[in-house]
């Protein structure tokens, strides 16, 4: 069976991970080829180059790209495509693209159920995304005694990422003098992006303990990144699923999250800290809308603040934390179990077509 996946790969972009991660499976199971994209923050060669690049018909294909641009890009005979997203409101444009697939892949119920209250009635196939990270030997108290402790993030900068929010918290809540630190890891240089807010004003009234870090890592120093943290933040709005917090449960590290999300469904308190929020109407949100106002719920700041005070001064309650994420079972979170839950679909969904023209 010939199968083809359509995505951006050499990307510091999320879903470019998605597609380089999810790729490595189901090139197993498919005669499989790569029809690489050349959209946000291309860069040829940036994470691996592909050499089987085959863009013409296939059997089945995997659409990884923005709702709008599904129809001028489907070409196999059975075509599904990703869809997560953050918020319930989307664009007819979006609609229209999406229920002229043959199936949805969505990465957990939250997602789903974003495609459900928007009418969207093609077959849905829920299954996680993976983590990479292995199972490590940690000496807390070591860890957790460190004079710098850092708090670490992976995020745009985007209004919507809860950037001036964290950044404003982390300000009023310490001096220059204290040894805590914050690390906001940008996964791109700074305003290359139309969402991008201009942050040049926060990074030159930072403090000396405030650290914006641009320089496009690799997958590894992603990881380390995660690992080396004390606590990782993670203040979005809302997040479609949050691979970075994840990963950083997965590495035993405490977070601070967000109320909203699809990380909901493997993070419920166990091993961190919801922020509490506060409801807000705001517009620049949504990709598919960037006019509309929505109401959203932002993070408190005051609240940040506390969580990252008790954080910071009762390294018995972090180390506390770490262990409760060794208790958690993410063992579902696999890319080799997603992959062969994509290749089930995608013979179902050519099953059924079977039977209706029979």
């Amino acid at each position: 069976m010939k199968m083809r996946l359509v995505s951006l790969f050499n990307s510091p972009a999320s879903w470019a991970k998605i597609a380089r991660e999810i790729s490595v499976e189901l090139e197993k199971l498919f005669d499989f080829n790569y029809c690489e994209q050349k959209g946000f923050l291309y860069k040829k060669d940036l994470f691996k180059k592909y050499e089987n690049e085959h863009c013409e018909k296939n059997d089945f294909e995997l659409l990884i790209d923005h709702p709008d641009n599904l129809l001028k890009k489907r070409q196999a005979d059975i075509s599904i495509c990703h869809f997560i997203y953050e918020y319930k409101e989307l664009s007819q444009e979006w609609i229209n693209g999406l229920q002229n697939m043959d199936g949805i892949w969505v990465p957990n119920e939250y997602n789903k159920n974003i495609l459900i209250e928007n009418n969207i009635t093609v077959p849905i196939l829920v299954s996680p995304y993976g983590s990479n990270i292995k199972k490590q030997k940690i000496d807390y108290a070591k860890k957790y005694i460190q004079n710098v402790f850092l708090f670490r993030v992976i995020m745009m900068p985007q209004k919507r990422k809860g950037i001036r929010e964290l950044v404003e918290a982390f300000k009023k809540e310490f001096t220059k003098t204290e040894n805590a630190k914050l690390q906001i890891k940008i996964p791109y240089n700074i305003q290359k992006s139309e969402w991008d807010i201009n942050i040049q004003n926060m990074i030159k009234s930072a403090n000396n303990n405030i650290e914006f870090i641009d320089k496009i890592y690799s997958e590894k120093e992603i990881e380390n990144f995660i690992k080396n943290a004390h606590v990782y933040i993670q203040p979005s709005y809302s997040e479609g699923f949050g691979l970075s917090i994840l990963d950083s449960l997965k590495s035993n590290v405490p977070v601070i999250v967000g109320e909203t999300g699809g990380h909901k469904e493997f993070f419920k308190g166990k091993g961190g800290l919801f922020i509490n929020s506060k409801i807000k109407k705001m517009n620049g949100i949504l990709y598919s809308d960037k006019k509309k106002t929505i109401e959203i719920k932002t993070p408190e700041i005051k609240d940040l603040m506390k969580k990252m005070r008790k954080m910071y001064e009762d390294r018995e309650y972090c180390v506390k934390l770490a262990k409760e994420t060794e208790e958690l079972d993410l063992s579902q979170y696999s890319w080799k179990k997603t992959a062969n839950k994509i290749k089930d679909f995608l013979i179902d969904l050519k099953g059924r077509r079977g039977q209706t023209c029979a």
